[in-house]
């Protein structure tokens, strides 16, 4: 009988020692996943902020121009031109997105 009372104390002990480590886990993972959502939050509203403000002053260029006269979506060559826009807009964005969030992890050799 105290050999079986010394493994069950043994036994929880262990079991309070590996609760307190899974609970550390989890708050330094909690910790770390905060800290990467800030991070990342620091690096996504420069180009909310960028990004947004060109695509409110592009669209008021373009509803100016349509109402005014400039352009006319009955013509190839303005049709064509504001894909051209709307494309080179999308495509910007790719890029800045690509060396923001993927770019600055290719030292460490890490896929994101």
């Amino acid at each position: 009988m105290a050999v079986g009372a010394g493994i069950s104390g043994f036994s929880a002990v262990f079991s309070l020692q590996m609760e307190a480590e899974a609970a550390f886990c989890r708050t330094v993972f909690i910790e770390t996943v905060q800290e990467k959502l800030d991070m990342d939050m620091l690096r996504v509203w420069p180009i909310v902020c960028q990004f947004g403000v060109g695509a409110i002053l592009c669209w008021i260029g373009i509803w100016c121009g349509l109402r005014g006269g400039y352009l006319d979506l009955k013509l190839r060559e303005d049709r064509r031109l504001l894909g051209i826009l709307v494309a080179g807009y999308l495509f910007m964005l790719a890029v800045v997105c690509v060396f923001t969030f993927l770019a600055p992890n290719w030292s460490d050799g890490g896929p994101s």
